[in-house]
């Protein structure tokens, strides 16, 4: 009976102390934003935030709002923000407090001598100069509407965005999650020609509501954020005088550097012609995006194609000849066991194909992912080299740090330093002795797949040699000349390529089709995101979570 008592007396005691943690955790039961855009430009922010401080005792809350950011290119610029009011929903003005942090206005609301529990109404009222971004064939609003950098979870959030005065023709588009993310848990709809937007889940501490409108050119005026200049003087003086001093000594350093710890390890030069690429430490051979970044220390968009090409091989990819260029997932692929199979950089090929969550992707679908995706890419796959023993440090971080010194010198007009050090960029990063040893015996591959004085003697039962070393071929450049060696080669139908029509396989027109579709694929490689005069990019390519204006966050105090 004694124990039974303590365990009703335990259970109660917890029920208790997890009711009172329940009802004491804090919330925003819902953020509201109006924003009203006016012909000269000028937004106008009305935020409505709803916050619940439980059963816990606090002066009020704090909202901290970006006015300064960096576009696309580094730059930074500044917006001009301007508080009219905070006060409740009953119109009377809370005690609040601005002061600059960093990039951030600091709105700091409540009064100090007194506290409060339970949920509490903000209105706070503020004007924006220079937040409309604009692009040659359209203006926008791109606006991170809650911000993510709250400290408690947003239940609802929604907005309405309307112009004064005027109903032009407009197109919306929204994101959520954190910085970055591109998920959709969001609505937007067009009443009474205004646009809301509306979140469809809670959004989590660190997670936001990010919306934008876009609507022809003409009907705002053309205010643009403001630049903010370079504070960096004092430390200038000092560069100038050390870089004067050093005019003749540095390049003479450089020239050291790069001898002593810029060349690859020496070895023997002589190419040897191979008929398979070299291989990793663990006995794997490198796959053709490897071989093309360990042989000139570059990822050139072919070597992203001959990729491509080698994992349809490898029946994970089907590649179908259309307008619009489609990949397939191959049978190779058919479970997530079956991916983890591959290399890093081959799951990421994957991934950035979409093939991970769907069977079938576009050329066109993946306009706007691909270069950001292949971006991070080109990082990894660089780290993975680093990991394998190719590399003794990551050659673009090489490249990167002797490219800022460079710009360092020109800015300081100290020009022999810095050609020397735009050369020093692209030759510093260097290979260890097994990458050397690696990159020599890829050349004896590509001296093979150009330098055959006869046919192969064994193509038309050997046809896997045409189709194994293809994508090398790819990565090499020189694709047209392996295939030219397989004339009259017609025993073999590629099943990973699926043409426009049914025609013989020749090797040559193949190849030259395959080339094709490869080239409208490349140009998707290197495509850029869509910019504004300024210098920002758009929220309707390539936008996510937490980009353009706004943002911010907050919490209790």
């Amino acid at each position: 009976m004694r124990r039974i008592i303590i365990f009703i007396i335990l259970l109660v005691f917890f029920a208790s102390v997890f009711a009172t943690t329940s009802y004491a955790a804090e919330s925003i039961s819902r953020f509201h934003s109006d924003i009203s855009i006016a012909k000269s430009s000028q937004v106008t922010v009305v935020e409505v935030i709803s916050y619940d401080f439980g059963s816990t005792s606090h002066h009020g809350i704090f909202r901290e709002i970006p006015y300064r950011y960096k576009n696309d290119e580094d730059k930074q610029f500044r917006l001009d923000i301007n508080v009219i009011s905070v006060k409740d929903e009953s119109g009377k003005p809370y005690p609040y407090t601005s002061s600059n942090s960093g990039d951030n206005l600091i709105l700091k609301i409540g009064d100090p001598n007194e506290t409060v529990t339970g949920i509490h109404n903000y209105y706070l009222t503020y004007t924006l100069e220079g937040a409309i971004r604009y692009f040659s064939d359209h203006d926008e609003l791109y606006w991170n509407i809650t911000g993510n950098d709250w400290e408690v979870p947003i239940e609802l959030a929604t907005a309405r965005m309307q112009f004064a005065g005027v109903a032009p023709k407009i197109s919306a588009n929204c994101f959520t999650g954190r910085i970055g993310e591109t998920e959709k848990n969001c609505s937007f709809r067009f009443p009474n020609q205004a646009t809301e937007f509306s979140t469809t889940k809670t959004l989590l501490p660190g997670e936001g509501l990010t919306a934008a409108i876009s609507f022809p050119k003409g009907v705002v005026a053309v205010v643009e954020p403001t630049p903010v200049a370079d504070n960096s003087a004092f430390i200038g003086i000092i560069f100038l005088i050390v870089f004067i001093v050093g005019y003749l000594l540095i390049p003479l350093f450089l020239f050291w550097l790069w001898w002593t710890k810029g060349r690859d390890p020496q070895i023997d030069q002589t190419v040897v012609r191979v008929f398979d690429p070299p291989k990793n430490k663990e006995g794997r051979p490198l796959t053709p995006l490897e071989l093309g970044a360990l042989v000139d220390e570059v990822i050139h968009p072919r070597d992203i194609s001959a990729e491509i090409v080698h994992l349809a091989i490898k029946k994970y990819i089907i590649i179908k000849e259309n307008k619009d260029t489609e990949f397939r997932r191959g049978p190779a692929f058919s479970t997530d066991s079956q991916l983890a199979k591959l290399a890093k950089h081959e799951q990421a090929i994957i991934k950035a194909l979409k093939l991970d969550t769907q069977d079938i992707s576009t050329l066109k679908s993946l306009k706007t992912s691909f270069p950001s995706e292949l971006t991070k890419l080109k990082y990894d796959l660089y780290e993975e080299m680093v990991v394998g023993g190719f590399f003794p440090e990551n050659p673009k971080k090489v490249r990167q740090k002797y490219a800022v010194f460079a710009g360092i010198a020109f800015f300081f007009f100290s020009f022999l330093t810095a050609i020397m050090l735009v050369v020093l960029s692209r030759t510093m990063s260097r290979r260890t002795f097994f990458g050397a040893k690696a990159k020599q015996y890829g050349l004896g591959l590509k001296q093979f797949l150009t330098s055959q004085e006869r046919q192969l003697e064994f193509q038309e039962d050997k046809y896997y040699l045409f189709e194994k070393l293809l994508p090398y071929a790819i990565a090499f450049g020189v694709a047209k000349l392996w295939a030219k060696r397989f004339d009259g080669f017609t025993a073999y139908q590629p099943d990973w390529y699926e043409g426009a029509t049914n025609q013989t396989f020749m090797p040559l027109a193949f190849t030259n089709r395959l080339n094709n579709q490869l080239s409208s694929i490349q140009s998707s490689y290197t495509a850029t995101t869509t910019r504004s005069s300024s210098g920002f990019s758009s929220g309707f390519s390539g936008g996510s979570s937490g980009g353009g204006f706004g943002g911010g966050g907050g919490g209790s105090w």
